[in-house]
């Protein structure tokens, strides 16, 4: 883990604090009286040039005074939500300036829940000074890396986020003092100038007047010491060793708010995100116009259709109620009862073969015929009987028979003979062609 410095630039003086590690003693520090209009960029450079050449690679985190800032406030604003802040902490700020503008400034701010709406502290510096004070660093120091600038209240206030008890302290012509609010962290940063007994009156004049009870062994002065992060340090080096412990994202950070510094993802992709958006949404107003139309155009068909159908079930099926959106099966169940019919108007009729046969057969005299059994079905028939045996030829009769019935125009007959005595049984196996007509050899006959 790198080294840490830790830099206070304050009202009357300045300060450093070195440590091997974060978290860790102090084991270099050094403070210096500032000269009175010194510019912040000239005093840093002043501090850095006392730094022990061991730290000349450390990590740096630079506390600065709220008179040397444009804006270090806490308040209350009437938003619920940190985005609705974000679209005006540039306004916000510049309200709270001695005349810079919005542009002109680097903004880092947090929010907190504050009653009904929500705390905001703000901090902010020119992009100007800020460029300035990063200059320094890199000529002083060009193998070292600042990763945090903040005001010396918030740097404090980071030191004291799991520190339970209140703080107050004056030093470097400055005062703070901290407490809880409904659970709600608070602090207040001022000028104070005068004896270490004035100020001490002074500050715990304050404090009454806030209604603060605060025990007078927690208030100290310049060089006293006090309980700070773990350690007794002199109320002068409070600010540095604060600064000391911060890491680039743990606090208020102003160098999230120069020109170059990286955006977030969010931050890079919300006016794409803005404008797709509204792309979308003029999008589905235009399909939602268009569906409307269809929707409408389609009703409207829809009723043309009902009227048309009703029109044509009074013509098709007259005295017969209409039934909605049944017109079609009405009409395939009428056709389909019309198509059986005259389809079953198509089968053979048995009384025509009956005429049929009864044209084909000898005279039952002549043959000598019996008949047993007749049987006629839509697919042929049989007929079983005995004819008498000829007097020259045995199955002269039985032959006759079957030449007679094949002799007709709408079947064929195959016999089969069995010889009894003084009979001949036959059984003949009908088959129908075409249904004998008018113009057919039994007809003519």
């Amino acid at each position: 883990m790198r080294r840490r410095i830790g830099v206070s630039l304050q009202r009357t003086q300045t300060a450093f604090v070195c440590l091997e590690k974060d978290g860790g003693p102090v084991v270099f520090s050094r403070a210096a009286d500032r000269q009175k209009s010194q510019p912040v960029a000239d005093l840093l450079r002043a501090v850095l040039q006392d730094i022990p050449i061991e730290f000349k690679n450390a990590e740096i985190s630079i506390a600065v005074g709220a008179g040397d800032l444009a804006c270090c406030d806490c308040f209350a604003v009437p938003f619920d939500s940190e985005g609705a802040i974000e679209n005006v902490i540039g306004s916000l700020a510049e309200s709270r300036c001695a005349g810079e503008s919005a542009e002109e400034l680097a903004i880092d701010f947090a929010c907190h829940r504050a009653g009904v709406g929500l705390g905001v502290t703000i901090v902010a510096i020119s992009h100007q000074q800020l460029q300035a004070l990063r200059e320094v660093v890199t000529q002083e120091l060009p193998h070292a890396t600042l990763i945090s600038l903040t005001s010396v209240p918030i740097a404090v206030m980071s030191g004291l986020k799991d520190q339970k008890s209140s703080l107050a302290y004056s030093a470097c012509g400055e005062a703070f003092f901290s407490h809880s609010e409904n659970g709600t962290p608070r602090w207040r940063s001022f000028p104070l100038d005068g004896s270490a007994d004035e100020k001490k009156e002074k500050l715990r004049h304050i404090l009454t007047a806030s209604g603060i009870e605060l025990d007078a062994a927690v208030i100290a002065c310049d060089e006293e010491p006090i309980r700070f992060l773990n350690q007794d340090v002199q109320c002068s080096l409070v600010a540095a060793l604060a600064a000391a412990n911060l890491t680039s994202g743990s606090s208020l950070n102003l160098l999230r708010g120069a020109n170059d510094a990286p955006k977030s993802l969010v931050s890079q992709i919300r006016k794409t995100l803005m404008v797709a958006g509204l792309a979308a949404a003029i999008l589905l107003v235009v399909l939602g116009l268009s569906f409307e139309k269809d929707r409408l155009a389609y009703n409207q068909k829809i009723k043309s259709l009902a009227v048309t159908e009703k029109k044509l079930w009074g013509e098709v099926f007259p005295g017969k109620p209409v039934r909605d959106d049944q017109l079609s099966r009405e009409m395939e169940r009428s056709i389909k009862f019309a198509f059986e019919s005259q389809k079953a108007g198509e089968f053979p009729s048995a009384l025509s073969f009956w005429s049929e046969i009864g044209a084909a057969m000898p005279p039952a005299d002549q043959t000598g015929m019996q008949l047993d059994s007749v049987q006629l079905g839509t697919d042929g028939g049989r007929i079983s009987g005995k004819v008498a045996r000829g007097t020259t030829d045995a199955l002269s009769n039985a032959a006759l028979l079957e030449h007679s019935l094949n002799n007709a125009s709408a079947l064929t007959a195959r016999a089969e003979f069995e010889t009894r005595e003084s009979d001949i049984v036959v059984r003949l196996r009908l088959e129908y062609q075409d249904a004998p007509s008018p113009n057919s050899k039994r007809a003519k006959k």
